[in-house]
């Protein structure tokens, strides 16, 4: 009987210790392994309405992270703008993405950036050049 009583309180408690160790575990981890790194600002913001054509494109990221792509459109059909890659593959919170002379239009960027954490994250914003 003893034995049957033992292993009844153990049942009963081991969730209680599996919650606990949880906890110590998930509060004992960085911030920064647990979380991804979002965009937290791009200029030109995303819906921008430019009287002229922006010389880059700035992001910045909550951690440093890395552009592993970054693709700029003309919204009306879809074609690409040539961009150069020396945006990609740099470790930082903060990216410029150089732009060749652009024209009137609305224009679509897609990127996607590997964080800290390893985990990628994906966006997209746009913007319009309409010269007064």
């Amino acid at each position: 009987m003893p034995f049957r009583f033992v292993r009844h309180a153990a049942l009963a408690v081991a969730p209680v210790l599996l919650l606990a160790l949880s906890m110590l575990v998930s509060v004992s981890v960085p911030i920064s392994v647990q979380a991804h790194s979002p965009m937290t600002s791009v200029t030109p913001a995303d819906g921008a309405r430019l009287t002229s054509a922006p010389a880059t494109i700035e992001m910045r990221f909550r951690d440093p992270s890395r552009l592993i792509r970054f693709g700029l459109a003309a919204a009306e059909d879809g074609t690409d703008v040539a961009l150069g890659d020396d945006h990609l593959m740099v470790e930082a919170a903060d990216h410029t993405v150089t732009l060749p002379p652009l024209g009137a239009g609305s224009y679509v960027a897609s990127w996607r950036a590997m964080g800290e954490d390893g985990h990628v994250i994906k966006g997209r914003f746009s913007f319009t050049i309409a010269p007064e």
